[in-house]
């Protein structure tokens, strides 16, 4: 089967391997973004508002998560380290890491 013509299916190697390159490219793009981010959020203390509470669109991380029933604001430099396929439920994870280690998931679907 030619996969090309759409006529072919992946195999789960594939599938993997696809998952993995695009979870390093993405990461590339949000350290791009959090320098752009790190700019915007000292012109945001400059004229007097909190910018860490924005959300720019092409940022997929929420602003803020709950942990340990706490809510925690998401800062600049936590990455998507991995994306997977849930067996369970079929969905689709972004499993984050924060700069002090700390990791969560979250629906790569879902929009903030």
């Amino acid at each position: 089967m030619d996969s090309f013509t759409g006529k072919g299916r992946l195999t789960p190697e594939q599938r993997k391997e696809i998952l993995s390159a695009s979870t390093q490219q993405f990461g590339t793009y949000q350290t791009e973004l959090d320098t752009f981010k790190s700019g915007f959020s000292t012109k945001g203390k400059e004229l007097g508002f909190d910018a860490s509470k924005t959300m720019l669109t092409a940022d997929r991380r929420p602003p803020v998560i709950e942990l340990g029933g706490k809510e925690v604001p998401v800062p600049l430099g936590t990455r998507v380290i991995q994306t997977k396929i849930d067996p369970k439920s079929g969905k689709l994870i972004s499993i984050y890491q924060m700069p002090n280690g700390t990791t969560f998931a979250l629906d790569a679907r879902e929009v903030f």
